[in-house]
């Protein structure tokens, strides 16, 4: 018989030898500890399928109300709890994914993120932001950047990305000035240190980062649906407008598809004039 205990310690070892990060890691032992405090007593774990996973992820819907994205993402991970950790034959086709609602996601003027920078006064702040703008950085990856991922002679950042997947983005003069200036007065030396650390822990937690914008936001009283992830999105859409190619920007932005980069150039295509070559110039008479 497979105990609770057994189970969530096979999913850490599954998700361990695949290399998964400690935060996706603790978002599926999360999500399978809430899935199984569903099932309770009802049923063994050895016994569980894809038509437990179905009502639980029916229950999320209707009584919890989750949006698509999130029905996705916990879709996904019982998938992988069944299919991998229970090693049970999974009908994919009976575990479908939610359509999602197509939105064209919000990206900030580059008036709008210089007010921002300019009006933040903690140095520590204004790199973060300079790194997302103009460098592309996730949340994550600023957090974890190390001295040694700073090359000023070329003007680069070695960034590791998601999945530990290393990629090289561009280093602007504005951001490498305010490094510089936070550098060095923070004594902070060693080509493996990390450059903004935490109050407990070795570098600094996303979530401190994401706290830090939403403040400045709403002092300035901007838009509240805007995130530092927004700095991140328009890096890549104001690339895409100034005419960088999709290829070069999916390298910047450290996306596995182009079709994810697809996404950002959704505003740059609504923003131009298409004219139909059967229109000609003109549609005078």
């Amino acid at each position: 018989m497979i105990t609770r205990n057994d189970a969530i310690i096979k999913l850490k070892r599954d998700l361990r030898i695949r290399r998964y990060s400690i935060g996706t890691t603790y978002r599926y032992c999360y999500v399978i500890e809430k899935f199984l405090d569903h099932i309770g007593n009802k049923k063994s774990i050895e016994d569980l399928n894809e038509y437990d996973a179905i009502e639980y992820l029916q229950m999320l819907t209707d009584e919890r109300h989750y949006k698509p994205s999130s029905y996705n993402n916990i879709n996904a991970i019982l998938k992988f709890f069944l299919e991998t950790t229970l090693e049970k034959n999974v009908g994919y086709k009976r575990m479908p994914n939610a359509k999602l609602e197509v939105r064209i996601k919000m990206v900030p003027d580059k008036d709008t993120i210089l007010k921002i920078i300019d009006n933040t006064h903690n140095l520590k702040h204004k790199c973060w932001y300079c790194l997302a703008y103009g460098s592309g950085l996730r949340t994550c990856e600023i957090a974890k950047l190390k001295m040694k991922n700073i090359d000023s002679k070329n003007m680069k950042i070695t960034v590791l990305g998601k999945g530990n997947k290393e990629r090289i983005t561009v280093l602007p003069k504005m951001t490498l000035n305010y490094l510089k200036e936070y550098v060095i007065k923070n004594n902070i030396r060693g080509r493996d240190t990390y450059l903004f650390k935490g109050q407990k822990t070795e570098y600094v937690v996303e979530s401190t980062v994401s706290r830090a914008f939403r403040n400045v936001i709403n002092e300035l009283g901007l838009d509240k649906k805007m995130t530092i992830h927004s700095l991140r999105r328009s890096f890549a859409t104001h690339l895409l407008r100034s005419g960088t190619s999709l290829e070069i920007v999916k390298e910047l932005m450290g996306h596995n598809s182009i079709t994810t980069t697809m996404g950002y150039a959704q505003v740059v295509y609504k923003e131009k004039e298409i004219k139909n070559p059967l229109d000609g110039e003109s549609n005078e008479l």
